[in-house]
């Protein structure tokens, strides 16, 4: 509901008062982050998603303080040998939050990232197993 939130405190001029400051919006962030992100390799498919929709917002409402934690693990999990099973979710996660680290503006460094993943995910491309490739 934080998103609704933020969204509808933005197009409506009501008092400032009730409205969510930036330092608001920031603390929420911090204080959800290392939950997302360690739902984000759980057992659990739903669990997986759900960290997604949790780590695309936290990307768009507070993205200097969520993206980099985040593009670091996706690095990681991208590089590692001994845990490819965190490869499928880092690559779900890279989608999900896609557009808030490439968005003009948004996140200074966003865009120096991307051609370093996208090199990353050409390893986990196998045209003889689709589900897994995606």
């Amino acid at each position: 509901y934080l998103m609704e939130r933020v969204r509808a405190e933005r197009d409506v001029a009501d008092s400032e008062s009730y409205k969510l400051k930036p330092s608001d919006i920031s603390n929420i962030a911090r204080l959800i982050l290392p939950v997302a992100l360690q739902g984000l390799y759980s057992k659990s498919n739903t669990a997986t998603l759900q960290s997604c929709v949790a780590l695309k917002y936290l990307a768009s409402l507070d993205p200097n303080n969520t993206l980099p934690p985040l593009l670091d693990r996706i690095s990681d999990a991208l590089t590692t040998l001994t845990q490819v099973h965190q490869t499928s979710s880092a690559l779900e996660a890279l989608a999900a939050v896609i557009f808030p680290v490439i968005r003009a503006g948004n996140f200074e460094s966003g865009a120096k990232h991307i051609p370093d993943l996208m090199e990353l995910t050409l390893s986990g491309i196998d045209s003889n197993d689709l589900p897994k490739t995606w």
